[in-house]
């Protein structure tokens, strides 16, 4: 098993990581019945989108021994068959990481940290942002922009923006801590707390909203 790691960011609020290291035929075996008619219909899925479906589930299994279904909506935003949590799901390479809360929105992103970010920050830094951004820093670009992933997430506005509308204010970068996110839409303005962690190749950032969904 390739349980990363579970903590309890408060008495509703779960954070989880997994890192991949099994075969596909491991995490098959491993597969719930419920979950069974699902993934054999995804014939077409690359073996490495097969492993992140399968361990996304190994992850939440141990996340919620109650062993809920991941349902998706029709905008492919991820919910619950129990309906007890909100949850957000990211993963990139070997990693997958959920967040799990019961009563506010929620949204975790996980980045290899690449040097792609460095020519591509036009694309999601707004002037602000690259007035105290350095150019050249990878770590400091995939968090930022893992960050704004996270925030997209939670907010859910598939219209939103990441260079225009998602913000992220000047921060001092550590191993983890936290920062802010201003989102910028229909004439108003909110704030996101985030929290992020560097786990070796990777950045790991997660924010919840500061009220209650509904």
């Amino acid at each position: 098993m390739s349980l990363t790691f579970i903590k309890e960011l408060g008495s509703d609020h779960i954070l989880g990581c997994w890192t991949i290291h099994e075969d596909l035929a491991e995490l098959q075996n491993n597969l719930l019945e419920a979950d069974k008619s699902h993934y054999h219909r995804q014939g077409q899925w690359s073996e490495r989108r097969k492993k992140e479906w399968l361990a996304t589930r190994m992850l939440l299994r141990n996340m919620l021994p109650s062993s809920p279904q991941i349902l998706y909506d029709r905008t492919g935003k991820p919910g619950l068959s129990q309906n007890e949590y909100n949850i957000s799901i990211s993963h990139s390479s070997l990693m997958v990481a959920l967040v799990l809360c019961k009563n506010k929105a929620v949204g975790v992103d996980i980045q290899e940290i690449r040097n792609s970010v460095i020519p591509g920050r036009d694309f999601f830094c707004n002037e602000a942002e690259q007035q105290w951004l350095d150019p050249h820093d990878r770590l400091q670009l995939n968090l930022v922009w893992s960050a704004k992933e996270a925030v997209y997430k939670c907010y859910g506005n598939a219209r939103l923006i990441f260079r225009d509308q998602i913000e992220i204010c000047p921060f001092s970068m550590e191993q983890s801590g936290q920062l802010s996110a201003y989102i910028y839409d229909s004439g108003d303005r909110h704030c996101l707390p985030i929290t992020y962690e560097i786990l070796s190749s990777y950045v790991l950032t997660y924010t919840h909203s500061l009220i209650p969904s509904t």
